[in-house]
């Protein structure tokens, strides 16, 4: 069972706001969002972060960035990420922009599973391993447990947003 989730309210209480509605709010005084996964994506976290960038770009008009956290070892993630053209920009490049949010996707902090930038805040943590990952501080929270991958998670939020799947993105999601 996760501990926390974008459900909690005040007092434990459940908010009844759309959990998509609660992520892009707080998105949206950034400048752009950065997407960042655990060592050696798989295919869930490189599509969910797929269909988070394309939820953020569709809602928000705000530019994207996806990261890769070591190297796409196996083969077919590398056939997925050579198949949907997904551009990973390396973590260990990373330069943190002022205004810029950080959104871990499919992982947690502090759970050695990433190599970025512990002092690099964190916005949000979007996933569904309940690996007790050190969630202090950070503004937004959906972990579900329940959910065999992080990308029926994401699938949520597009489907409360009414957004447009592509064939790219479903692909990418569906493998997920």
């Amino acid at each position: 069972m996760a501990r926390r989730s974008a459900d909690s309210g005040a007092n434990g209480k459940v908010s009844y706001a759309r959990r998509s509605d609660r992520f892009l709010a707080g998105l949206e005084q950034a400048s752009s969002v950065t997407f960042v996964s655990h060592v050696h994506p798989d295919p869930d976290s490189l599509g969910s972060m797929l269909g988070l960038a394309h939820l953020v770009e569709t809602c928000l008009k705000k530019p994207t960035r996806l990261t890769r956290d070591g190297i796409i070892s196996r083969a077919e993630n590398r056939a997925m990420v050579e198949a949907l053209g997904i551009d990973l920009y390396p973590i260990d490049e990373l330069v943190w922009q002022p205004g810029e949010a950080l959104v871990m996707v499919d992982s947690q902090p502090n759970t050695g599973r990433h190599n970025f930038d512990p002092t690099m805040p964190l916005y949000a943590v979007i996933d569904h391993h309940d690996t007790r990952g050190d969630l202090e501080g950070v503004e937004f929270v959906d972990v579900r447990s329940g959910l065999g991958a992080t990308c029926s998670l994401v699938s949520s939020y597009l489907m409360e947003q009414s957004v447009p799947v592509p064939a790219r993105l479903a692909t990418g999601m569906l493998y997920g």
